[in-house]
């Protein structure tokens, strides 16, 4: 009887729990439908990627741009997703690149830079600081994945949305936040 139970309770657990790891795995090492749908100009060389975590929205990327990867966590505790082809990664902050970006010649005219949920950490003139020191450095394209105002309203996209189309996709509660210059 009680191997009975045992086994209907692995049945039970097995119908409930169906599906759950998959979305799991994808949402952990699969790229935002965004970042595989939106296509990148031609004029771009490398790929910035600012809180590439373990590297998964790059995985549209890899093989075709030199992908420049930006976490606060250190290289050698990151599990990458893939062995990504030309990639240079930095413990950086959004702050200390934006220093970066401030004080060194940097072109970023042939650069898209990419961010899923890392700019809503970050205050209104941090963003702003960031993005304006990105285009003083010639970056003209950008793909940002932020949450909308109503679900965090004090973690937020801050930038100027009259510079960037807002597509949404369907089972995906964020925002895609794209200026992309063809």
């Amino acid at each position: 009887m009680i191997l009975l139970s045992v086994f209907k309770s692995a049945w039970f657990h097995r119908t409930l729990s169906k599906g759950v790891g998959k979305r799991y795995k994808s949402a952990d090492f699969e790229a935002a439908t965004c970042f595989h749908d939106l296509r990148v100009p031609s004029c771009v060389k490398q790929v910035l990627n600012i809180g590439c975590g373990a590297g998964r929205n790059f995985r549209p990327y890899n093989f075709l741009y030199k992908l420049w990867g930006v976490d606060v966590v250190p290289y050698h505790r990151i599990k990458w997703v893939a062995p990504f082809s030309n990639l240079n990664y930095e413990q950086l902050s959004v702050e200390q690149l934006t220093e970066i970006l401030h004080n060194d010649d940097i072109d970023l005219s042939k650069t898209l830079i990419i961010s899923d949920c890392v700019l809503m950490h970050e205050s209104e003139t941090d963003q702003l600081r960031f993005y304006f020191e990105a285009r003083k450095c010639g970056c003209r394209n950008f793909i940002f994945r932020e949450p909308p105002p109503y679900k965090h309203p004090h973690r937020c996209f801050k930038l100027p949305l009259d510079e960037f189309t807002q597509p949404h996709y369907p089972n995906d509660t964020m925002t895609v936040y794209a200026h992309l210059e063809y």
